[in-house]
């Protein structure tokens, strides 16, 4: 009987441990679950926009021509982590900057093949693209506060090329001519939307996140146009002078920080 007692309040003392008792300390993993890695984020986006250029009209016509923009911008959204590996984030970005081309060199008249003008044209645009993003991530390193890993994804913008000026300025270089330089202008803004491959690879250190990208527009690979293009506002009266031009967006390299809270 005495044995069976003294049992009895062995197992109910483990017991009234195990429940109100005392645990050994339990040290906490960097990232070792969802929440320290999800949240709101938001910061600053910088970008070399890759972009190419074609025209056709009267009196201005510049060749197509491919050129980089420097783009400056913002850009923030969510990040959800499953684990501590595998995450998703849903974001929202508006990049802008100026796109420029130029085309100079010479021509010809119709009667004659000796060069005879010297022509200088220009078209310049103010550009806005927004868009949203969803991506897929993936963290291959983990410890020490720190992660690293890589992003892929889509998303869908919208672009805007605003202000843009067209100059054409045509000098004669024939010894004998007497006729001025000409100067013509025409204005238009130009409109596009389009789909678009995300790759990147990031850094977290705390809250502070680092990532480099590319942004590759699905026109690339497949028949799918993303383009951006108008035709001229404002025609002078009594002539048949027009302009259309369209800017399509390629691949654009991307570094951005941003804080997550």
């Amino acid at each position: 009987m005495k044995k069976s007692i003294a049992l009895y309040s062995a197992m109910l003392s483990m017991l009234f441990s195990a429940s109100f008792g005392t645990q050994a300390p339990q040290t906490n993993t960097p990232f070792a679950d969802k929440d320290p890695k999800s949240g709101f984020f938001a910061g600053i986006d910088l970008s070399l926009a890759n972009f190419s250029y074609s025209d056709s009209g009267s009196p201005i016509s510049i060749d197509s021509e491919i050129r980089t923009s420097f783009n400056y911008g913002l850009k923030g959204g969510y990040q959800l982590y499953f684990n501590p590996r595998h995450g998703v984030r849903i974001g929202a970005h508006l990049n802008m900057g100026s796109y420029n081309v130029y085309d100079k060199g010479t021509n010809t008249t119709t009667y004659t093949s000796t060069p005879t003008l010297e022509y200088d044209n220009k078209a310049s645009y103010y550009g806005l693209r927004y868009g949203i993003d969803v991506d897929y991530l993936y963290d291959f390193y983990n410890a020490h506060q720190t992660s690293i890993g890589l992003s892929a994804g889509f998303g869908y913008e919208l672009a805007n090329f605003l202000g843009g000026k067209i100059t054409s300025v045509t000098t004669p270089i024939t010894p004998t001519a007497k006729t001025p330089a000409t100067i013509r202008t025409t204005k238009n803004s130009l409109f596009g939307t389009g789909a678009y491959f995300n790759l990147g690879t990031h850094y977290y250190f705390l809250n502070h996140q680092v990532e480099l990208g590319l942004r590759i527009p699905l026109n690339i690979f497949f028949p799918i146009n993303y383009a951006a293009n108008g035709t001229t506002k404002n025609v002078i009266a009594g002539t048949p002078y027009y302009q259309y031009g369209l800017i399509a967006p390629l691949t654009s390299v991307h570094l951005s920080y941003t804080y997550r809270f």
